[in-house]
């Protein structure tokens, strides 16, 4: 079972959460699991993509905790491997639409890591 401590939002996702604060709707997309190691000129911050994605997942849970967090899940299967892994790479894909845009949607980008 892999931990991971400095699971963080990136750059690119405090953009989507400024455009958020200005009426865009936050979307969840997917959730990436992956094998690769973070560059070492990179931080959990400044990460635009997984380095090796080993599976997405679609996404089944969204929840709020009494402390102002969020919560998003989804189901890990493995029937769909052939080849061990090691689970080093957690990341949470996200988008957001412009309703004053007729709901023009943003790309989708890493926002958290």
């Amino acid at each position: 079972m892999s931990a991971f401590y400095d699971n963080a939002i990136t750059n690119l996702g405090r953009k989507l959460i400024a455009d958020m604060q200005l009426g865009a709707k936050f979307v969840p997309t997917k959730i990436v699991i992956g094998s690769g190691y973070m560059p070492a000129d990179k931080t959990t911050q400044t990460m635009e993509n997984v380095v090796e994605v080993v599976q997405e997942i679609s996404l089944n849970k969204a929840e709020k905790t009494t402390e102002g967090n969020c919560i998003f899940g989804g189901v890990l299967s493995n029937t769909a491997m052939s080849k061990p892994f090691y689970f080093r790479e957690l990341a949470l894909y996200a988008k957001v639409i412009y309703p004053e845009k007729e709901n023009q949607e943003s790309t989708e980008i890493l926002y958290s890591y």
